[in-house]
């Protein structure tokens, strides 16, 4: 999870307004930028619709494991769900994991794949001056 800054990351918010399906995060937390943060709230709209419309019981509702940042692209890994809603469910996440290759992680923007971050052209060079502070998540340097 990287932000420019010492400002809190918008995309935290997300196990507040989904906190059935993001609360039992292997470790506890969303590990990317905010960039994505409007694909992963589509993302998780489109899932609780996806259980709602199947009229599963509440204890079926669909548990995500993991969600992070690989080779420059959105991993979300389901913990579990019923074979009932699990193709329409897989078919959501395999499009926003291929679309997340497209926006910047940081901003948002239009973005490609440089090296193992996905980053439009302004946030590129800010990536390569600033490094992460493991302890704070956040950018620090220049």
């Amino acid at each position: 999870m990287l932000s420019v800054g010492k400002k809190k990351l918008k995309i935290k918010e997300l196990k507040q307004k989904y906190p059935k399906l993001l609360d039992s995060l292997i470790d506890g937390c969303i590990s990317c930028n905010d960039g994505w943060y409007n694909l992963l709230d589509k993302l998780c709209t489109d899932i609780d619709q996806v259980f709602k419309d199947s009229n599963l019981p509440e204890d079926k509702y669909p548990l995500a494991a993991q969600v992070k940042q690989k080779f420059g692209v959105l991993r979300f890994y389901m913990e579990t769900l019923d074979p009932s809603i699990f193709d329409q469910i897989d078919q959501l996440i395999q499009k926003a994991e291929e679309k997340s290759g497209t926006i910047c992680e940081i901003c948002g923007e239009v973005g490609q794949l440089f090296g193992w971050n996905c980053l439009c052209n302004k946030c590129k060079p800010r990536k390569e001056m600033k490094c992460l502070d493991a302890k704070t998540d956040v950018y620090q340097g220049n």
